[in-house]
This record gives structure tokens, sequence and C-alpha cells, in this order.
């Protein structure tokens, strides 16, 4: 467990972070729309940025300068893209030398052990600057597992990646996260639901709610609807309601997904998801004004 209690931050005269109150465990995800705090808050987290008021506690302790927990945290940035000229090896090489491991022979085990955990084996040979999104970031993903980390912390972990790498890294994820606390940001709903045990969103640097997947989504109940129509249909639609998504279905017939606080003619109610409570709580009543 993780307590983020009471934390702000300024840069100059605006708070980037205020009064920031949460409890991590498990993997935990932060959403919110850009610039809203979520990268100040992980690097505060992770021991980076120093704030003006509040505490991290890990483990119900807390220590000032984080030193003690410094090799249980590791980080990885949105663009993890260092050392462009020389292979996954030298690469994954040289940062293990950075975290301490000296011994040629225990180092050269270690860079084998994580390359094998993220599946870069054959491909140990390329030059960082060669590689896909996703094969740098699981260049990222090894690095932390250079040493035993404890708590994960990955900046937008899919941004920026094609459909299949996204569902390969998120998989990934996933299968590192057994006895450890992993957080992640991230602006894409799908991967959140996915990976997340639980969800912070945040806006403007303040936290708005915190709770589960189920819990976020339940906040859009009873304004989500379902109704099918012919494209000639749509125009009108579109004009008085807020859609979230369209589906071609058989016989030239369109399902569409739709957000209003009443019912529109001929829709049924269907449960909401993530993507639906986070919009409801995060534009308020705003997001179903169309006219």
């Amino acid at each position: 467990m993780i307590k983020v209690r009471n934390i702000s931050k300024k840069y100059k005269n605006r708070y980037s972070l205020k009064n920031i109150n949460l409890n991590i465990e498990g993997i935990y995800g932060l959403i919110g729309p850009n610039g809203a705090g979520k990268t100040t808050l992980m690097r505060v987290i992770a021991g980076l940025i120093k704030v003006d008021e509040g505490e991290v506690l890990f483990r119900n302790s807390y220590d000032s300068s984080i030193k003690s927990l410094r090799e249980s945290i590791a980080y990885l940035p949105q663009d993890f893209n260092i050392y462009p000229r020389v292979t996954i090896e030298e690469c994954l090489n040289h940062i293990a030398i950075v975290k301490g491991l000296s011994k040629s022979f225990d180092r050269k085990r270690k860079v084998q052990e994580v390359l094998e955990i993220v599946n870069l084996v054959e491909h140990k040979y390329k030059k960082i600057k060669d590689l896909s999104g996703g094969m740098r970031k699981r260049v990222g993903i090894a690095q932390m597992f250079l040493t035993e980390p404890k708590i994960l912390i990955i900046d937008e972990p899919t941004n920026g990646l094609d459909i299949s790498e996204r569902f390969r890294f998120r998989n990934l994820i996933r299968s590192i996260s057994k006895d450890r606390t992993v957080i992640i940001t991230s602006h894409i709903a799908e991967d959140v639901e996915f990976l997340c045990n639980k969800i912070g969103i945040l806006k403007n640097g303040e936290i708005l709610k915190e709770g589960t997947s189920e819990e976020i989504a339940n906040y859009a109940k009873g304004m989500v609807w379902e109704i099918t129509a012919k494209p000639n249909e749509i125009s009108n639609i579109l004009h008085h309601y807020t859609v979230l998504n369209i589906e071609k279905q058989p016989f030239d017939n369109l399902k569409l997904r739709i957000f209003s606080k009443s019912q529109p003619k001929y829709a049924k109610p269907v449960e909401p998801k993530l993507i639906d409570g986070y919009l409801s709580i995060l534009e308020g009543d705003g997001v179903f004004d169309v006219t």
C-alpha cells in the first residue's frame, strides 16, 4: 500500500497538484486529460520531485529522502529512447553498471534474465534507434527489472503504439505485476479498465474521484443508451445527443451508444463502461448538453 497524503506542488504561482490524497495498491491507474498533473504526481511518488506540502507513505512509514526505498522503485517515463546508437544488450549492460551490478558474470546473467522477461532475446543485437515504439517500451521494462523493484511506475505505457503492440504490452504489464504495486497513467480508458483494479481521476491538479472501474462506471448509471438507426437518421441524432460509439449492423443498420440524462425515443438502457463514468465525472452535466 502506498498512501499519498495532502500532496501539493506549485510551479511559480500555479498549483500543478493540489491536496492530493490516494490509497494505491495492486495495479493503480491515473487517468485525466493532458496537463492534469499525472506525470508530475508519478514523479513525486518516484521521489524525483520534492513537494511543497504533504507526504508519501510506503508501508505506513515515511522517509522524506526516500533513500531507503530507492532500489524498490522503478520508473519508466513516457518516452524511453536513451542510447539510440547502441544495441539493446549494450544499453541494458550499461544501465546495469549504473545500478551497481559491477561483476561481469552477474551482470551478464541479469541482462539475459530481463531480456527473457520481455521476450527480446532474439532482438538483443538491434540498435535502440531501429526499434518500434513497443519494443523500446519493452527495453524500458527490462531495465526496470535489473534490480528487484516492488513498485513499478509507468507513464503512458501504451501511448504511440499500434493496436497489436498495445495488446502485447498491456499483457506484459499484467504478467509482471504479481506481488508488486504498479502505477500507470493513461488517457486510454480501455487499457486502464483492462489493467487496473483501482483508478484515480485527475483534472487540473486535483483528484475528482477514486474507485474501481465498476464504481467509476456507475457514475453514468441511467445515462447510457443504445439505439438502432438507419444512416439517414444519424445527422438528427448527432444534433440532439452525445454519441459515444457507432457500430455497423446487418441490413444497413447502425447501433449507436448515446449519453443522455433522459431516455431517447426507441432507445434501451445499457450498462455503463469506465469511459462513460469517466466522461460524466470529468465534464459534469456539460457532457450531455449538445444543443
